[in-house]
Formats: structure tokens, C-alpha cells, sequence
């Protein structure tokens, strides 16, 4: 017979509970408070109310009943859970609810005893990607139970590990490890309750931590078998699936786009290089060798003001600040210096094809400026390394910029605009069309596409130029009829290092229901608007495997909306 099996060798009842012997010594106490075993948090807001389980505990008459973290509790044997019309009635009923730290009194109200089958209505994402299902679930509520070994020392269940003062070679106590703040079982709740969808979590970090639990999990296991290891090592299989991520078969085809960014930075450079030797050649007359450079304050600037020198590479080590501003330098001591101050309009221009360059072609693009300029007569005194340094002024004419990834004419402008050479080749119309009513999941697909494809007037177009938020403290709608993006165009950017990088694709996973924002009805001449829930798997590469995963550079939900049944736009502030 095992250590754990359960002989009934003596019952007493003292103080409200009873105790029962088992067969290695080993006694349970049983109290007279009523509970789920089940951690919840409040949703009375949603529709529909209820509570959020967060934890299902390794003894809880839940576990194996086929409910799951993160469903939500609508009703309890058939009663619906609703918020009372008062914060006195709230405050009452709340601490009764399932999973919340009075519910033992609700329980009680119910007349509930020990073993009472019990069944939860629960609120769920649909496996089928769409809207929510909702499912019966029969489990028990149990009194609440306490055991000790022979030694009449706390340990985890029938047969389990003594709770404190023991570690079995490891280096904390059991109860150290599993039930403190920063322990195995907070660890698994804060995955398996909503992490990977709110963005809480960082996957590939968190996975690398939770296998340092598994020697704790394979001793439990063969040490201790019993019904708290196999509640553990079950916790441990449901968080290593959420984090391990899902898995994609991505097709060479899925990801051709990540070679766009590569030819086109092929093209350019083929064109900044010879852009750069027609422009130097139709210049020839004016260069002169700028080094070493003349003394600017000993020597006759005359003889050298006007004329075009081409400087070496200047990386962002030689950008020098001078009260609020910036200068770039070039030189040496015995050599010579030059100086060209950044706030100049060809620098301008200058860093607006950089930010074209990087939104059109590749978001990669190293900070060296190997720079052609002309010499003006006004010296210029700067603090170099700590001492006073003078040079020569310096403005831009043109640019190879990111080791001879891009040249700039800076002497040619149109609208306040210097095109670098071959972006004119680069602009062509959107091959991507989305109808006006399209789903939310095709406008999302879309978007993603339009980003892996670099068409970035087409991917700001799928953002709302609107904001309309219900809060729930007082269920008011705050409306905003004009609330574009500010960040779009830095967005984009960081949104292309993504998808040329770390990100390998993004699937869309699920779709919430419709639900109405505004009515029409809040003022007049309001919208009407409509708004849903998305999120999307980001996909990586992990150990030679495509697998979802989340950090805190991608967001997984999102939320998008229409007004008056128009077209879906996206709300969520985030590049990808």
C-alpha cells in the first residue's frame, strides 16, 4: 500500500474540524470553511459579468473538470453573476464571490458542505478563432484541508514533500519555492493567466526560467508521488505549451519579402555609387585636399573659402554638443579641423532621406556621413577632448551615408526634400487593396502585409484617425473625433526592423465579438462606432523552429473599430 493511501485509524472533531490518520502516520485536518480552490478576479464591468479564474489550486475540486485558467465565471448552478446597482450592495456581495477571499461565507449562504457538486458557467475564447463559447463546467467544493507527516510537520497533500525546513538538496525549502510571491506557482499563474496575451511577459526569458524548475518537478515526481507532484508537473506542461509557443510551418515563399529590403539596398548603393563619382567629377574644379587644413585664425582664409572638400567618414564619435548645439567634426591635432553644424536646412534634408531610405528600402543603416562640403570664411572654436579647438565651417553639399549605403545631392531640393539616389525609381502605387468591408481580420492580415512590403502609405492607412474609449469607473465614452497618430512615421520604422528581424510573421489568432462603443444617441451628430478585439501570434525562430512568442517590443492584442459601419481601422497605438 502506498505511504498516502488513506486509513481511517482514528476521527476526533475539536474546535470545528476533524483529523484522520494515515497509514505512515500522517494525519488530515479538515476545517468547517467551504472553498473552490480557485484564485478569481473581478470582470462585473464585462459583458457578460463575472470572475476571471486566475489559479486553480493543486487541491482544488476544479482540477482535471475541464476548466481553465483565464475562463470567465458567469453564473454559478445556474445563477448569473451581476453587479448590484449600489457600492454598498457591491461591497457586500464581492468578497462572496467564487475565488475571492471571503467566498467560504457564500458558500455557507448556499448551504454548501464538503464534496457539494457544483457547476460554473463559464465565459471562453471559441477554438475556432471567432467570438467566445460558453461551457458547463462540473466540479465540488471541498472544506479546506490541512496535513502533517509523522512528525506533525506541514507537507503538501497525502504523500507530499514536507512544506518548510526541507529542501531535499535543493537550495530553498518547498514551500520557498512554490508559494512565495516570486515562487513556481505565481510563476505559472502569471503565464497561464492572460501573459502571453497581454503582453506581460517576455516568452523566451520567462521559458529559460521555468525549466530551471524542472529537476524540482522529475524529483516530486519520483520522490513524492502523490496528488500535489502530479498537480505541479501538470501546471509545469500547460506553462512550457504557452511559452514554447505554437508552432508554424513558415514557407520560403512567406518569406521572400525579407529579401525586398536586401536587393533594394543593393540597387541603391549601385546608385549612390555612381552618384557620388558624377557628382565629384562635375565638381573636379572646386575640391581641394582637406588635410592638413589651414590655421583659421593664422592663415588666409580667402584662399580656401567657397572650395568643396570630401571628408572621411564621421561616425556619430565625432558629434560634439556646444550649449543646445550639435556639431559634427572632422580632423586631428596638427592637421587641422572642420565643423558642420547640424542645424543647417541640408542637414535637414539630409536625415529626412535617411528616414526615407529606412522606411523604403531597409531600416538597417550604420551612422557614418562621409561628407562633400564647401568651406565658409567664418571660423568656428569648439571644446574638444577637454580643450579649446578652432577649425574651419563647413556646410553640406553631399552625402554617402551608411558606408556608402546612400548618397544625397544636397545642392538639388524640391518642397524642402533631397532625394537620395534611386529613390525615385523606388516610388510606385500600392499592389495591396483592401475593400471598404473588408473584417477586422483582413484588415490586419493587410496591414502586416503592407509592412512586410514596405508600403508604408498604405500600412498608416489602416489607423483611425479617431479615438472613442468607454471607461469603466463611470461607463462614460470619452470621444475624440480627430486623434491621428503622432509616432506613425518612427513606428514604421521600428515596425520594419521587426519584420526584417526577430519577427518572421504575425498570424491573426482570434477575433472578439462586435460590440457597440457609441450608440449614435450620446450627442448630437454622433457616430456611431463599433469596436472588437484582435490579436495576433508574432512568429519567431527559435532552435531552428517557427514559434509564437511575445516580448515587450511586439503587441499581441489590439483593438480596432469602425464609425457609422464603415471601414475597420486600428485604435492601438503600437508599431507592430
Amino acid at each position: 500500500m502506498p505511504r498516502f493511501a488513506l486509513v481511517a485509524l482514528i476521527a476526533f472533531v475539536s474546535g470545528g474540524a476533524f483529523s484522520t490518520a494515515f497509514a505512515a502516520g500522517e494525519q488530515v485536518s479538515v476545517q468547517d470553511s467551504i472553498r473552490s480552490g480557485l484564485t478569481t478576479s473581478p470582470m462585473l464591468d464585462s459583458t457578460p459579468a463575472g470572475v476571471r479564474v486566475t489559479w486553480i489550486n493543486w487541491d482544488s475540486g476544479f482540477r482535471n473538470t475541464g476548466l481553465q485558467i483565464g475562463d470567465r465565471v458567469v453564473a454559478v448552478d445556474g445563477k448569473p453573476i451581476v453587479k448590484p446597482p449600489t457600492l454598498p450592495e457591491l461591497q457586500r456581495m464581492l468578497p462572496k464571490l467564487v475565488g475571492q477571499y471571503a467566498e467560504y461565507q457564500g458558500w455557507a449562504e448556499r448551504g454548501a458542505r464538503d464534496g457539494t457538486a457544483v457547476t460554473l458557467t463559464v465565459h471562453r475564447r471559441s477554438p475556432t478563432g471567432t467570438g467566445h463559447v460558453t461551457v458547463p463546467i462540473k466540479g465540488k467544493v471541498l472544506a479546506e484541508r490541512g496535513y502533517r507527516n509523522a512528525e506533525n510537520r506541514e507537507v503538501y497533500g497525502p504523500g507530499g514533500p514536507q512544506r518548510m525546513y526541507q529542501n531535499d538538496g535543493f537550495d530553498t525549502a518547498w514551500s520557498s519555492w512554490y508559494e512565495f510571491e516570486r515562487g513556481y506557482a505565481r510563476f505559472c499563474e502569471r503565464v497561464l493567466d492572460d501573459g502571453f496575451s497581454s503582453g506581460r511577459i517576455t516568452s523566451r526569458t520567462m521559458l529559460a526560467e521555468l525549466m530551471e524548475s524542472k529537476p524540482r518537478i522529475d524529483f516530486l515526481l519520483k520522490r513524492y508521488p502523490g496528488p500535489f507532484s502530479k498537480a505541479a508537473a501538470e501546471d509545469f506542461a500547460l506553462t512550457l505549451a504557452v511559452l514554447s509557443g505554437t508552432k508554424y510551418t513558415v514557407t520560403p515563399r512567406e518569406l521572400e519579402y525579407r529579401q525586398i529590403g536586401e536587393k533594394r539596398a543593393q540597387q541603391i548603393a549601385a546608385e549612390a555609387k555612381t552618384a557620388r563619382a558624377a557628382f565629384m567629377k562635375a565638381h573636379a574644379a572646386e575640391l581641394i585636399e582637406p588635410f592638413p587644413a589651414i590655421d583659421p585664425i593664422r592663415d588666409d582664409r580667402s584662399k580656401v573659402a567657397g572650395k568643396l572638400i570630401a571628408l572621411p567618414a564621421i561616425s556619430n564619435r565625432d558629434w560634439v554638443m556646444e550649449a543646445d548645439r550639435c556639431y559634427m567634426t572632422s580632423g586631428q591635432q596638427g592637421q587641422g579641423w572642420y565643423f558642420i553644424a547640424c542645424d543647417q536646412p541640408a542637414m535637414k534634408r539630409l536625415m529626412g532621406a535617411r528616414h526615407r531610405y529606412q522606411k523604403v528600402v531597409t531600416p538597417t543603416l550604420a551612422e557614418s556621413y562621409s561628407i562633400v562640403g564647401r568651406i565658409v570664411p567664418e571660423p568656428k572654436m569648439l571644446v574638444l577632448r577637454g580643450r579649446p579647438t578652432t577649425g574651419l565651417r563647413v556646410e553640406l553639399a553631399a552625402v554617402t551615408a551608411g558606408n556608402d549605403a546612400m548618397f544625397v545631392d544636397l545642392t538639388q531640393a524640391k518642397d524642402g526634400e533631397s532625394l537620395f539616389a534611386g529613390e525615385a525609381a523606388l516610388q510606385r502605387a500600392s499592389e495591396i487593396a483592401v475593400p471598404a468591408d473588408a473584417s477586422p481580420r483582413q484588415v490586419m492580415e493587410a496591414f502586416v502585409e503592407a509592412l512586410k512590403q514596405g508600403e508604408e502609405a498604405t500600412w498608416k492607412g489602416f489607423f483611425a484617425t479617431w479615438r472613442a474609449e468607454r471607461w469603466d469607473d463611470d461607463g462614460e465614452v470619452r470621444y475624440f473625433p480627430y486623434s491621428p497618430r503622432r509616432s506613425l512615421e518612427s513606428d514604421f520604422v521600428r515596425a520594419r526592423r521587426l519584420v526584417l528581424g526577430e519577427v518572421y510573421g504575425a498570424k491573426v489568432v482570434w477575433v472578439s465579438e462586435v460590440r457597440r462603443v457609441m450608440t449614435g444617441k450620446e450627442f448630437k451628430g454622433a457616430p456611431t462606432i463599433d469596436e472588437v478585439d484582435l490579436e495576433i501570434d508574432h512568429i519567431g525562430l527559435f532552435d531552428g523552429e517557427h514559434r509564437a512568442f511575445t516580448s515587450i517590443n511586439v503587441r499581441r492584442r489590439w483593438v480596432l473599430q469602425r464609425q457609422n459601419g464603415g471601414p475597420w481601422r486600428i485604435t492601438t497605438e503600437q508599431a507592430l
